[in-house]
């Protein structure tokens, strides 16, 4: 394991690093750094604002709600997935705010930068995922991106599947 931004370490998985971030509200500002340099090695400039954005929110979501280590990992398929796991069982729900609530707009904002967003549990916590669409490659391209997740084929592909629970 190697130290990064700040508490953070760095786990293989593969072949690709796995950051592995405490339970404290300055690394949702981390996870969003973490995040942003792959979008731009795929070649995917135009998602990283959006992407940024999601793994911050599923980040701090995760502090506030979650238990144990967080892990956001970026999977590039169709759709480019931005995952948070951790160890806590409470599963994230959009709610309707007021206008005058501080808080409570993450799941919200999720929901608007992603196609589709949901969770599903895995042995020892929960996994929360938002998906966006990859930009099409011009003529002549190919998408050399890394093969299917396995468990992205669970996900249901209707519209009313936002935020339901993944199995």
């Amino acid at each position: 394991m190697s130290r990064c931004c700040g508490g953070a370490t760095e786990r293989s998985t593969g072949s690709s690093p796995a950051p592995i971030l405490p339970r404290d509200p300055a690394v949702a500002r981390c996870a969003r750094r973490l995040v942003t340099w792959q979008p731009i090695r795929w070649g995917l400039e135009s998602l990283v604002t959006d992407t940024a954005l999601n793994a911050g929110e599923l980040v701090t979501n995760a502090i506030r709600h979650g238990a144990g280590p967080i892990a956001p990992r970026l999977i590039k398929h169709q759709p480019l997935s931005c995952e948070v796991s951790e160890a806590g069982r409470t599963c994230p729900r959009l709610r309707h705010t007021r206008s005058t609530d501080e808080d409570g707009r993450g799941i919200l904002l999720v929901s608007q930068l992603s196609r589709r967003w949901g969770r599903r549990r895995i042995t020892g916590g929960k996994v929360v995922r938002a998906e966006q669409e990859l930009p099409h490659p011009a003529e002549g391209e190919s998408d050399t991106g890394f093969p299917p997740d396995p468990a992205g084929a669970a996900w249901p592909n209707d519209a009313e599947s936002r935020g339901e629970e993944l199995t």
